[in-house]
């Protein structure tokens, strides 16, 4: 699989096109983005909405748990 460019941060990495923003961070440890619906101690119904991340071009928060990164996307 080709490994897409996004920017974390200000930070520029190379990751797969079918992970989320959530995993692209903490596989590259830039961040860390609190969660509770990835929290193995709690049972996973939805999203808890507390890992909500800035995207250059959106105009609101996009949760980062289920958002799949795309090529060129700047997460702020």
């Amino acid at each position: 699989m080709e490994k897409i460019k996004i920017t974390i941060n200000g930070k520029e990495i190379l990751t797969d096109p079918d992970k989320t923003i959530l995993e692209a961070v903490h596989e590259n440890k830039l961040d860390t983005i609190p969660t509770l619906c990835h929290d193995k101690r709690t049972e996973h119904f939805t999203s808890c909405f507390i890992c909500v991340v800035e995207v250059n071009g959106s105009n609101k928060l996009i949760p980062s748990c289920s958002t799949t990164v795309r090529e060129g996307m700047k997460i702020c």
